[in-house]
């Protein structure tokens, strides 16, 4: 049941959902993460709030492609999650080659090192 109301959450944020729209600094970039085409057209990447949100669409389709469960699991699936996650993450930033969205995911990275720490 969580796993059909994540999904639903996430097909609307991919789909668009109430996203910012601007027309200057779009990028016109598609980015496939699973089965997910992830569009970042009509998003100005390169303002934090446009990075925040292809951030947000790009974690979303990243746990349905990682399968990320919720609730008890081993260490083991934990660790396997987590890798698959961090690398799903990396590729599709480097894919999209935006500076802000870049940065914006390494603050990202380092704040959660921090939270764990």
């Amino acid at each position: 049941m969580m796993k059909l109301v994540f999904a639903g959450i996430a097909a609307f944020e991919l789909a668009g959902g109430c996203a910012e729209r601007t027309s200057s600094h779009a990028s016109r970039a598609t980015i496939t993460i699973g089965a997910q085409q992830i569009n970042a057209s009509g998003l100005n990447t390169s303002s934090n709030a446009g990075a925040d949100r292809i951030l947000r669409r790009f974690r979303m389709a990243t746990r349905v492609a990682c399968d990320v469960q919720f609730g008890a699991r081993s260490s083991v699936e934990i660790a396997r999650e987590q890798t698959c996650v961090d690398q799903t993450m990396q590729r599709a930033v480097s894919e999209l080659a935006s500076p802000t969205v870049a940065l914006r995911h390494a603050q990202d990275i380092a704040e959660q090192r921090n939270f764990v720490a």
